[in-house]
Formats: structure tokens, C-alpha cells, sequence
């Protein structure tokens, strides 16, 4: 280790190492030391970023300067016995000047801006430059320089290392690159843009990635201005700065390579030189502005498997003429522009397209046609307006993912000759319009992505779709019998169609599609007919009126189907069920259906209103007319509301306890139990003896004709303030789920008859688990008023504490007022003992003006 004074070593017959510490503020390698390395093969080492003059030394092969500083240098151009110089972990631009016959080394720089140089002995020819996990491509460079040098040798190792620019001197022109790891060069500059170089990476391993300069000369068939050689890595060899006319040789060596060029220099070519070699090599041609690439190239360009097309964006068109350019590709590459069009015509018979980059269009069209050509376009996270294939008899389409999860999108495909389309791949993709030849078949079975927004153009004979979402929508008509439609393992695939004038579709042969929506025809007042008797996996079938007052006859229904109606006014509805007891109809907004014809297997129907948001109790379904032979039960769910209209005289039940929008109903001559909503109901009963229960909600209840029985709720929360029409002669008020086993308080009454009690009682009745009469004489008697009769001592009435009890006001005689039904429940305001406001509920309001003493015991029931 040398120390901060003068130094001065002599090495042994050994392999000596001197070290020496240069990043305090006094270095320990200076121009006073001195350093002799004897007879061995012998190192120094100095650290640090600081940069003094070159001791006095000899004898010492390999020299390691690390972690140099920003603008600092290093001339170890005088120095004798150096036979390798090592510049390591650099911090900034740094230069380093060796003397003849001395290699360098650059290992673990990386500079995110600044010059590396590199300064080679003055009279060497051939210089060696080993890299190892360098990177200057930040913004950093890298320059050689040497008077005499005319081959550089670059060799890699370690890791891999990225140059950015490569500048050599003056009269370097050949370039030998080797070693086993992968080297990027963004371009060259000095001897490699002269008259004439040449880059050769035969014997490298690694990949070569090397973008070219333009040589100041055009080169000669026999010695071209620029010549490429590939190594035996996946190289890629960018020429595209060389003039269109320049005489250029590339040839990529084994693996899959790359080369790039303009399409300028290959058109007319007689000047180039390109092979791909061995393995899977892409030829990139890059369009700068609407070209056609027609040249005959079969003489001057070979052994490429790929085409990749690049564009430079102005809504240009990029033409590749296989049949005329001769190459025999039949992988063809768009990585152009989003704003540029692909067209490819004499494509062999089965090729392939991949649509890497967005397009406004791309076209393919057969070289040969015969009654059975093949094409593949793959997309890869792409967006393509128009996508055309030209007598094409199957065209499949793989539809994939891009690195950052973009998926694809078609806004039209063209494929007007293809009887058969294939879709696979795992990547979503909107299809947009897609028209294939009438009576094609589409098949997505290997497909595991989704399928959205595709419009088909013509008829389909036969859809199979994969195990994610389909959503198709086909030409009006094409569901019918003949056709058939498989939604595939997903679990939310919607077919929709519109109907033909007065269609009747058949048999449907249907299966996995969850949501159908078919429409009516506009124009005129249709009756569409269709048999489900084949159809599995249909949950929902949306029918949609044409506009004109459209009829459906829709036979052989699973009893798993739910017919649904969006908003508008829908004719006749006839339905069978091809099984069991039990249908299903859904609104899904405010519709109106003329008429309801179930069939008579139905005894239950299930009716859902809901328009899709999350806002309860909005307009929904209406029904003019609904009747079914045999229908017994209709329930109802959702969140809208729901008008029955007047049921048919089979239906004995009527259940509307899961809805959150309210019910209408009017029930028929046949006795019928009836629960309303969780909201405001209308609920009408006939002519029998019906029961009604209106839930939650301020419900408007009348009982028809006939013994009608209103059922209480448990709590006043539960039941809401129900206006209710009684008919005293034998109507029953039911109060079991809140007082049940009470009984009437008859106050004296004779017999069944009852006797209201007034204000001028004090006597402080007991009424619990009581209904009690209370006369208001003309007056209106609220909730502070009743606790006044009951709260404290000497008034009408007491309850035990934590007791309950209902009491009936109005007019005893002369009516002039409705009467109210209050529920009172000592527990309510949390204080038992003491009657508030709080425990006192209006729950029932007469419908008019009503005599409370008519009422008599049989009026009431607690069971």
C-alpha cells in the first residue's frame, strides 16, 4: 500500500500488487514515487476520483484505475512494461491514454451523460477495447482514438454493455466485435461514417445491436461503403442511415436477426446485399411516406422468414407487393403508425399477419385464390379501423394482450369471403362490425378472452363462442331455426338480434348464452314467434317492442328464464314453459305490456322491476292484462315498482314482501291473500273474502266487497300510515303480528257492540293488550293528544309499563272526520312506565269520514 509521502517500491520475482488510495485529500499516488515491478507479472490499483501526474514507474503489466471523477484523465502513454489498462466504475466523462500495444478495459461504467475516451498508442494498427457492463446509452458516448488504428477490436464479457455513440478515429474502418455478451451500439461516428467500413461480429455470442452511419462514398458491388457481419446471437442491424443508393452488405450470421431499412433503399435495388442466414430473421422495411415495395428482390435479398413494416405517421399507406418483390414471406409484420394504413397484396396461401401497433387499416389479399386459402392476423393490444381480408376462405383471428395489457379493438372487418372464422388468444377485444360470407361460421371455442360490441354483417350459420364474455349482435332474422349459437363456458354472454316482419323463428338451437335481447322490426305491427324448447343456459330473454305496438309468442320457456321488458309499450305476450310450474318476467325501466298469456302449466310467476340503478321505488313495469289458466302466485322483487293491473281469477296469492318499489293490484271475484311492498302500495281487493297485508309504507288498502281482512304489522316502522277503506258489515282489522292473543276493550258494550270512551273519562282503564274506541266529538285527536289520555292520572286510560295496546279515535256519532289508528308501544322512546309522543304511531287512516262506534267486536282479530 503506498502512503501519502514519497514512495519507492521494487517488486520481487513475484506477481506484486500496489495499491494506492488517491480519494483523501492527499493522494497517495504521485509524480514523486517511484515504482518498480520487478520480474513477475505485476498490478497497481489506484482509488479515487482525483488525478495527479504519473509516478516514475516500470515493470508493471496491468494498471487499474477505479472510480475516476468527472473530467478527469489518466496518461499512462509514457509509461513502460504496461501491457493493459483497466478503467472501473467511472463516475463522469473520463479519458484514458495508453501507449502502443497496451488493450483497455471499461468495466461497470455507466454514465447517464459525458464523453468516454479512450486514446490508443500512436503508431498501433490494432487496437483491443474489452467491455464489461458498460452503459453509456443515458447520453454518454464512447470515442477511440489512435493515429494508426485501423481495426478496433471490441471484445465483451461480464455483462452486457451499451455504448451509445461509437466514435472512432480517424482511419479506423473495420470494427471486429466478440466475446459472449450483448453489446448495443446507437450509432457510429468517425472512421465508421467514412468512405468505406465495415462492422464484423462473427466470432461474438452475445447479441449485437448496431444502428449505422452513412458512408461518405457509395461503395462498389465488390466493395461496399458499408458492410454488416452478425454474430451467432439474435442480432439487430439497423442500416437505415445509409443514401438509397449506397452499395450496402449485410449479412446477420445465425440466430434470429433483425435488419432494418428504408424502403427507398430497396426499391430498384441493385445495390444492396442482404441475408438473414440461419435461424427466424425479420426484415424491417421502414416507409417514410406512401410507398410501394414492388422491386424484384429474390436477387438481393434472402434468407428472411418475417416482414416488419414501419410507417412515419400522416395518414400514409405502406404497400408491400409479395407477388412482385418475390421474397416468399408469408409472415408479414405491421409496427407502423397508428395514423397509417398496411395493405398487402399476393400473399401466399396460408400467411400470417401480426398487427403489433394500432393501424387506420390493414388489408390482406390472396396471390392465387383457390376455394380454400387460409390467413392469420394476430393482434396484439391494437386498435385497427378497417380490417380487410380479400378471398380469404378462413381467417383466424388471435387476439392477445401487448406488454403493458392493452387489448384490441376493430371498428369494421372486412372478410366477405371467409365461410370460416377462428378466434383464439386470451386477449380482450371489441369486434366492432365484422362481415363475413352469408352463412358463415364464427368459432371462439379456444378462445379465452372477451368478446364485446361485435355487430355481424351477414348471416351466421353457426357461432361457438369461448370461456369468457360474448357479446354478439346479429343481422336482423338470423335467429332462427337452422342456425345455431353456443355462448361458449362464459358466464355473462348476451346475444342480441332484431326480428324479421311477422317472424317466426322456429325451433331455436341456442345454448350458453346467459342475456337475449331481441327486438321487434320497426314499421309495423309484428307478431314474433320462436320455440325454446332446445335453448339451455338462458337466464334473461329481453323483449323489445319495434315501436308499434308488437306482439310475442314465445313457447316453451325454461322455468329458469326471466322475461324482461326495458321502457316503451309492448303488445301481447303469449308464453308456454317447456317444464316445471314457474316463469319469470323483469322490467327494466317503465314498460307497458298490452297483454300477459301464460300458459297453463304456470302456477308461478316471479315479477322483478328494476331499471339498473340504485335508486328504489321509480316507475316500472305495468300490466294492462295478465292471465294464465292455471297462474296461482305471483311474487314480486326488486327495487321498482310494479303495476298488476286487475289478475285473473285463478290467482289466490300475491306476495310483494321482497320489493323495495311499490305495488298496484286490483284482485278479481276470487279470494286473494295479498302482502304488499316495502314501499307505498295500491291494493285493491274484488269481490271475495281477500286478505291484505300492505307491509311497509304509507299504502292506500281497500278491501272490495266481500269479508276483507287487513293484516297489521309487528311494529308501526314495518306497517307505515295505511289509508284503508272498512266496511264495518265485515271487514276485519288484524292486529296479531303486533298484539297477538289481545283482545277488544268493549267498555260496557252489549253483546259484540262496543262503547267509545271520551275525554270525560278519568277513571284511568288498563288497556293493555287492548283495542280501545276513543270518541273525539268532531275533533282531530293527535299523538300529544292521546299520550294526554293516557300519561299520568286521572284520564282515560293507563298501560302497565312496557306494555302495548291500540287505540281508535274518531267521531262517535255524525262523523266528520276520519279515524285514526294508533299503535301505542311503551318501549319505543327507551323509557318504559312513561307514554311520549315517541310511543304513540299513527298506523291506519280511514278513507273517508267514519262512525268508530259502529265498529263491533268481530271486527277485530288477534290471531
Amino acid at each position: 500500500m503506498l502512503t501519502t509521502g514519497v514512495d519507492n517500491f521494487t517488486g520481487g520475482t513475484g506477481n506484486d500488487s500496489f495499491t494506492a488510495d488517491n480519494t483523501g485529500a492527499t493522494s497517495q499516488f504521485t509524480a514523486a514515487d517511484t515504482l518498480a515491478g520487478g520480474a513477475g507479472t505485476d498490478s497497481l490499483t489506484i482509488y479515487g476520483t482525483n488525478t495527479v501526474t504519473v509516478a516514475n514507474m516500470s515493470g508493471i503489466e496491468n494498471v487499474t484505475v477505479d472510480s475516476m471523477g468527472a473530467g478527469t484523465t489518466w496518461d499512462f502513454s509514457t509509461i513502460s512494461g504496461i501491457t493493459s489498462l483497466t478503467n472501473s466504475r467511472a463516475v463522469g466523462a473520463s479519458t484514458v491514454t495508453v501507449g502502443n500495444g497496451v488493450g483497455v478495459t471499461l468495466s461497470k461504467n455507466a454514465l447517464s451523460s459525458g464523453l468516454q475516451t479512450v486514446n490508443f498508442g500512436s503508431t498501433d494498427t490494432s487496437a483491443t477495447l474489452t467491455l464489461n457492463t458498460v452503459d453509456t446509452s443515458g447520453g454518454g458516448n464512447l470515442t477511440e482514438t489512435g493515429a494508426a488504428v485501423t481495426t478496433l477490436n471490441i471484445k465483451t464479457t461480464g455483462g452486457a454493455s451499451s455504448v451509445g455513440t461509437l466514435t472512432t478515429g480517424a482511419t479506423t474502418t473495420t470494427l471486429n466485435v466478440s466475446g459472449d455478451q450483448n453489446l448495443t451500439i446507437a450509432g457510429t461516428a468517425g472512421g465508421l461514417a467514412g468512405a468505406a467500413y465495415k462492422i464484423d461480429a462473427t466470432n461474438l455470442t452475445g447479441k449485437l445491436s448496431v444502428v449505422t452511419a452513412d458512408a461518405t462514398a457509395a461503395g462498389s458491388a465488390t466493395a461496399p461503403s458499408v458492410t454488416v457481419i452478425g454474430g451467432s446471437g439474435n442480432d439487430t442491424i439497423d442500416v437505415r442511415a445509409s443514401t438509397a443508393s449506397d452499395y450496402t452488405s449485410v449479412s446477420a450470421g445465425s440466430g434470429d436477426d433483425t435488419v432494418k431499412v428504408t424502403n427507398a433503399q430497396i426499391t430498384g435495388d441493385a445495390t444492396d446485399a442482404l441475408t438473414g442466414g440461419a435461424g427466424t430473421d425479420t426484415l424491417v422495411i421502414d416507409f417514410t411516406a406512401t410507398g410501394t415495395q414492388a422491386t424484384d428482390l429474390s436477387g438481393t435479398v434472402t434468407g428472411f422468414e418475417r416482414i416488419s413494416v414501419l410507417s412515419a405517421g400522416g395518414a400514409m399507406t405502406a404497400t408491400l407487393a409479395m407477388a412482385a418483390n418475390k421474397l416468399g414471406i408469408s409472415d408479414i409484420a405491421w409496427d407502423g403508425n397508428a395514423a397509417d394504413t398496411l395493405v398487402v397484396t399476393g400473399l401466399a396461401a396460408a400467411s400470417t399477419i401480426r398487427v403489433n401497433n394500432s393501424a387506420v387499416a390493414v388489408s390482406a389479399q390472396i396471390g392465387t385464390d383457390t376455394t380454400a386459402d387460409t390467413v392469420t392476423f394476430n393482434l396484439d393490444g391494437t386498435t385497427v379501423t378497417t380490417l380487410t381480408a380479400t378471398n380469404y376462405e378462413t381467417v383466424n383471428l388471435v387476439s392477445t394482450k401487448d406488454s403493458s395489457g392493452n387489448t384490441n379493438a376493430l371498428t369494421t372487418g372486412t372478410l366477405s369471403s371467409a365461410t370460416t372464422v377462428n378466434l383464439s388468444g386470451a386477449g380482450a377485444m371489441t369486434g366492432g362490425a365484422i362481415t363475413m360470407a352469408s352463412g358463415a361460421t364464427f368459432s371462439a371455442a379456444n378462445y379465452t378472452g372477451d368478446l364485446t360490441a361485435t355487430t355481424f354483417g351477414a348471416s351466421v350459420k353457426s357461432y361457438v363462442g369461448g370461456s369468457g364474455k360474448d357479446q354478439i349482435t346479429l343481422v336482423a332474422g338470423d335467429l332462427k331455426q337452422g342456425n345455431s349459437f353456443d355462448g361458449g363456458a362464459g358466464t355473462a354472454d348476451t346475444l342480441t338480434v332484431q326480428a324479421t316482419q311477422d317472424q317466426d323463428a322456429g325451433i331455436l338451437a341456442l345454448s350458453g348464452f346467459e342475456t337475449v335481447s331481441i327486438t321487434a322490426e320497426a314499421g309495423n305491427a309484428d307478431i314474433f314467434k320462436a320455440d325454446f324448447r332446445n335453448v339451455t343456459g338462458l337466464t334473461t330473454l329481453n323483449i323489445i317492442d319495434g315501436g308499434d305496438n308488437d306482439s310475442f309468442v314465445l313457447n316453451r320457456l325454461s322455468s329458469d328464464t326471466a322475461l324482461t321488458f326495458g321502457a316503451g309499450t309492448t303488445g301481447t305476450v303469449t308464453t308456454t314453459i317447456n317444464s316445471g310450474t314457474s316463469q319469470k318476467i323483469g322490467f327494466s325501466g317503465n314498460h307497458t305490456i298490452g297483454s300477459v298469456v301464460l300458459d297453463s302449466g304456470t302456477t308461478t310467476l316471479t315479477v322483478t322491476s328494476s331499471n339498473g340503478n340504485t335508486t328504489a321505488d321509480e316507475a316500472g313495469g305495468v300490466f294492462t292484462s295478465l292471465s294464465g289458466t292455471s297462474l296461482a302466485t305471483i311474487n314480486l322483487d326488486g327495487l321498482d315498482r310494479t303495476d298488476l293491473g286487475t289478475v285473473g281469477t285463478t290467482v289466490t296469492k300475491i306476495d310483494a314482501s321482497s320489493s323495495k318499489g311499490g305495488l298496484t293490484v286490483t284482485a278479481s271475484a276470487t279470494a286473494t291473500t295479498i302482502i304488499g311492498s316495502q314501499a307505498a302500495d295500491t291494493i285493491t281487493g274484488g269481490g271475495a273474502a281477500d286478505t291484505i297485508q300492505g307491509g311497509k309504507g304509507d299504502d292506500i288498502l281497500s278491501g272490495g266487497n266481500g269479508a276483507d281482512s287487513y293484516v297489521f304489522e309487528a311494529t308501526a316502522a314495518l306497517n307505515g300510515s295505511d289509508t284503508i277503506t272498512i266496511v264495518v258489515a265485515d271487514d276485519i282489522l288484524n292486529f296479531k303480528n303486533f298484539m297477538s292473543g289481545g283482545s277488544v276493550d268493549q267498555n260496557g258494550g252489549a253483546g259484540t257492540a262496543i262503547v267509545a270512551y271520551a275525554a270525560a273519562n278519568n277513571n284511568d282503564v288498563n288497556i293493555t293488550n287492548k283495542v280501545a274506541i276513543f270518541d273525539t266529538n268532531g275533533a282531530v285527536l293527535n299523538a300529544a293528544g292521546l299520550v294526554a289520555e293516557i300519561q299520568g292520572a286521572g284520564n282515560a286510560f293507563a298501560i302497565t309499563s312496557g306494555g302495548k295496546a291500540i287505540v281508535i279515535t274518531g267521531d262517535a256519532s255524525a262523523p266528520a272526520n276520519a279515524a285514526n289508528i294508533f299503535f301505542v308501544d311503551d318501549t319505543l322512546d327507551g323509557v318504559s312506565g312513561t307514554i311520549s309522543a315517541t310511543d304513540v304511531v299513527v298506523v291506519g287512516v280511514t278513507s273517508g269520514n267514519f262512525d268508530v262506534d259502529t265498529l263491533i267486536t268481530s271486527n277485530f282479530a288477534f290471531a
